[in-house]
C-alpha cells in the first residue's frame, strides 16, 4: 500500500512538473478579441448589439494562473450637442447664442488588467475566474461659451459635446478557454463591473471571445 501511494505522489508530482516547465517554456499569451460585446440600448431605436475589437498581452507563470493587459477600440454614434450662433440663421438678433443636437460617432479605447485563476488547466475544456480593474476614456467635450455666469441667472446652460465621463472599476467574472492545438484556444468569458451605475461606453455587463496563442 505505501508503495502504491508513493508511485501516485511521484506521477503526480511528476505531472505539475512537467505543467510547470511547459508553462514556463511558453510564459506568454496574445489574444485577439471581440470585445465589450453588450446588448445595452444607447437609444430607444438602436438595435442592441454592440461590440468593439481588442488585442490582449497575458503573462502565465503557470497553467492555473495568469495576468493580463487588454486594450480595445470601440467605436459609437450619440447626440452631439452644440451652440450656434445667430451668424448660422439669418433672421435671429445678432450675437446670440442657442443649443442644437446631431448625431456624431467617437472611438473609446478601454483598458484592463487582470488577473486569471484557471481550473482544469490541463484539459481540454478549462473553465476560469477573473478579477480586475477597467478604465475607459471619455471623449472630450469643448470648453462652453458661457465663461462667467450672472448670479440671478434662472437656469443651467446647457453642456456642449457628448457629456459622457472617464470611469475606472473593479470588475470579475467567469469565462471558458477550449484547447485546440497546444498553443491555440479558443476563449469567451462575461464581465461585471463591481458598481451600480452604467454608462452608455461603459455597460456593467458585458462579453468578450477570441483566439489565444501561446509563445
Amino acid at each position: 500500500m505505501r508503495h502504491t501511494g508513493m508511485r501516485t505522489l511521484t506521477l503526480a508530482a511528476l505531472l505539475l512538473a512537467n505543467v510547470a516547465v511547459h508553462a514556463a517554456e511558453h510564459p506568454w499569451r496574445v489574444s485577439v478579441l471581440a470585445t465589450d460585446i453588450s446588448n445595452q440600448r444607447i437609444h430607444p431605436w438602436d438595435d442592441g448589439f454592440n461590440a468593439g475589437i481588442g488585442v490582449a498581452v497575458s503573462y502565465a507563470p503557470t497553467e492555473a494562473w495568469d495576468a493580463e493587459l487588454s486594450v480595445a477600440s470601440q467605436e459609437h454614434r450619440a447626440l452631439y450637442t452644440r451652440y450656434f450662433t445667430s451668424y448660422d440663421f439669418p433672421g435671429i438678433p445678432e450675437g446670440e447664442f442657442f443649443p442644437g443636437s446631431e448625431f456624431r460617432n467617437f472611438t473609446v479605447h478601454p483598458i484592463t488588467l487582470g488577473v486569471t485563476r484557471r481550473f482544469m488547466a490541463a484539459q481540454r475544456v478549462s473553465p476560469y475566474v477573473r478579477a480586475g480593474v477597467r478604465y475607459i476614456d471619455a471623449p472630450s467635450d469643448p470648453e462652453s461659451p458661457f465663461v462667467v455666469l450672472p448670479p440671478y441667472f434662472p437656469f443651467e446652460p446647457v453642456q456642449p459635446g457628448f457629456n459622457l465621463s472617464d470611469r475606472a472599476s473593479v470588475e470579475a467574472g467567469v469565462g471558458v478557454r477550449v484547447r485546440l492545438t497546444d498553443r491555440t484556444f479558443l476563449r469567451a468569458d462575461v464581465m461585471r463591473l463591481l458598481r451600480s451605475d452604467g454608462s452608455p461606453i461603459d455597460p456593467l455587463t458585458r462579453g468578450s471571445a477570441g483566439v489565444t496563442w501561446k509563445f
